[in-house]
């Protein structure tokens, strides 16, 4: 980050440093060749406030999405965190989440959105692997299969923003047919995402 911030000299602007993040002509520099591109992973959680929860987040994963905790709730009494409850976790008072955090549907339909800039997405989590996932990037379709604690993913991207929308298929749309009968409300587990992305920053840094 220092070298772009030397480069960008006089501009010396916040949104300078954000449009060259994209390129250098961006930012309203003409010799981009004095400039290299830095590509990098970062990974988002599903808590992130960019993600899109359609239908909104609630507490039955049968009719839209459910937030998990891997240790469950806790409440706070005057700064004292108190055991885990083991009933009417739901309550307002039991609001803060203790562990991993994930996101947990079984309806089919059920969409997850957001925005990024970068050249790639891994939508992180698990399901069974007989059933089907779609994810569009920018409006593009392309079917996924949940594999490798991935639901799915979208590569080779020209680096820029991009729109992604992950749609879980379920209610026996299924990789095969012959066990949609049993595979039916059957899990989709949504845990964040590893997005590739990056900068140009001067080649003299």
């Amino acid at each position: 980050m220092r070298g772009v911030l030397a480069a960008i000299g006089p501009l010396g602007s916040t949104l300078a440093a954000v449009a060259l993040l994209a390129s250098p002509a961006s930012a309203g520099f003409s010799n981009t060749e004095a400039f290299k591109f830095i590509e990098f992973n970062w990974t988002s959680s599903d808590m992130d406030g960019f993600w899109h929860y359609g239908p909104q987040i609630t507490t039955d994963n049968t009719v839209g999405w459910d937030n998990h905790y891997s240790e469950g709730f806790t409440k706070n009494n005057d700064g004292k965190t108190l055991p885990l409850p083991t009933t009417n976790i739901t309550q307002p008072n039991y609001v803060y989440g203790r562990g991993t955090s994930s996101h947990t549907t079984t309806l089919g339909g059920a969409t997850i959105n957001a925005g990024f800039l970068g050249t790639a997405i891994y939508m992180l989590g698990e399901a069974d692997p007989n059933l089907l996932v779609t994810i569009t990037v920018d409006g593009n379709d392309q079917p996924g299969k949940p594999a490798n604690g991935y639901l799915a993913s979208a590569t080779g991207l020209t680096f820029g923003y991009h729109n992604v929308t992950l749609k879980v298929n379920g209610n026996g749309q299924h990789a095969n047919a012959d066990t949609a009968s049993w595979m039916s409300g059957l899990t989709y587990t949504f845990r964040g995402a590893i997005i590739t992305t990056g900068m140009y920053t001067s080649k003299k840094a």
